[in-house]
């Protein structure tokens, strides 16, 4: 058996969590990378720390050498470590029942979902910069009202600042989006199982945005699923009855077709399986490009 890499390097920046990944790794610990980096999907076998990263994607050059790398190291370690912690606790055989502090782990780490992916990263970075130059556009009138000779001018003022300010505020806004306390009581309280699947001419599909969401969080027939293996899956609805509907759904032999269609056209640059076995499926639906996953959280705000 091949030996996996120890750890991974400072810069690898895993938007895929390690442990995550490991789900679908089969006896030499690898799992199935599917990609597609000019006009073909290639699948190749990867090693859970050798794929799902981008170099320095959390990273804040902006802050003291210390801080600039909070997201990755502090926030989003401590995020994977409790999510891992839950999936343990709940494929143990029989009723589970978790703590206020697992219940709270596990729904921190959907919010991250959301927020972690490079696609995801972009949009914040630039709403940031929005957000930023709105502001400071407004202050210019008041600066020069009260700019005194010699002062430099509103806009050599503002070009000391604009990068790393600009750069600051964006990396504060994933872990904030990250930890919403509104949508974390709400994911708290939704009904949710571990589904699984009993189709057996197929597998589970996984990729760089796996959480897959229909009618958003709120909504009645609103419900969330994020695979969690080859056979898995874990649910959220909002009543025990509309979970019923849905987990006999997705008992239907059309259900794991269905899904991993789903997965492979919002991936951003990444699916996953357990062999090469699906790579026709992959290539047939692979998107000019990625469907957006993720819901309107205005509501959660």
């Amino acid at each position: 058996m091949p030996a996996a890499p120890s750890q991974s390097d400072s810069w690898r920046h895993h938007y895929v969590p390690q442990f995550y990944l490991k789900r679908w790794a089969g006896p030499e610990r690898k799992l199935w990378e599917f990609q597609r980096p000019h006009t073909q999907v290639i699948a190749r076998p990867k090693f859970p720390i050798q794929t799902g990263y981008v170099e320095n994607l959390y990273s804040v050059p902006a802050l003291p050498e210390a801080r600039r790398d909070y997201i990755e190291k502090v926030f989003f370690r401590r995020v994977d470590q409790d999510a891992s912690d839950v999936f343990d606790l709940l494929e143990q055989p029989g009723p589970v029942l978790l703590a206020k502090r697992h219940n709270d782990g596990l729904s921190r780490f959907v919010m991250s979902l959301l927020q972690r992916d490079p696609i995801r990263v972009a949009q914040l970075q630039a709403l940031a910069r929005r957000t930023y130059n709105d502001v400071i556009s407004q202050s210019r009138d008041l600066y020069e009202a009260q700019r005194n000779p010699g002062d430099p001018s509103f806009d050599e003022y503002r070009a000391a600042f604009d990068g790393p300010s600009a750069q600051i505020l964006g990396g504060h806004l994933i872990p904030k989006l990250s930890d919403l306390p509104k949508l974390g009581a709400h994911l708290n309280g939704m009904t949710r199982r571990l589904i699984t699947m009993v189709t057996p001419r197929h597998e589970l599909l996984t990729c760089d945005r796996p959480l897959v969401s229909h009618n958003g969080f709120g909504r009645w027939d609103a419900y969330v699923v994020l695979p969690v293996g080859p056979r898995r899956l874990l649910a959220w609805t909002n009543s025990a009855d509309y979970m019923d509907v849905l987990e006999e759904a997705f008992r239907g032999p059309a259900a794991v077709p269905a899904l991993n269609r789903k997965i492979v056209t919002q991936a951003a640059r990444f699916v996953y399986a357990t062999s090469a076995a699906p790579l026709r499926f992959v290539a047939n639906h692979w998107p000019e490009a990625p469907s957006d996953p993720f819901p309107g959280l205005g509501e959660f705000l």
